[in-house]
C-alpha cells in the first residue's frame, strides 16, 4: 500500500498521495501553476495537457474547481 507513494515521492516533489487504479498509476501532487496555465480553464488544462486541477491548495474544504474556473500563474492547486 504504501510503495505507490515511495516511488512518486521519490520522482517528484510535493507528492500529496499516490496509488494504483485500474493498473494506471495515479500521481497526486501540490503544485504552481506554471506560467503556461495562467488565464486558462480547468478544462482547457485538462484536455491539452492530462492534468487534473482538483481543488486550491489550501484546500479550501477542497471543494473542486469547476471547469470554467480560470486559473492563475502562482497559485498552487491539488493537481492529479
Amino acid at each position: 500500500v504504501a510503495a505507490p507513494a515511495f516511488v512518486a515521492s521519490a520522482l517528484w516533489p510535493n507528492v500529496v498521495a499516490a496509488f494504483v487504479r485500474d493498473g494506471h498509476f495515479v500521481v497526486v501532487t501540490s503544485e504552481a501553476a506554471p506560467d503556461s496555465w495562467d488565464r486558462r480553464t480547468v478544462a482547457e488544462i485538462r484536455a491539452g495537457e492530462q492534468a487534473v486541477i482538483a481543488y486550491p491548495d489550501p484546500g479550501a474544504g477542497k471543494v473542486p474547481l469547476a471547469d470554467e474556473h480560470v486559473v492563475t500563474a502562482g497559485d498552487r492547486y491539488v493537481v492529479v
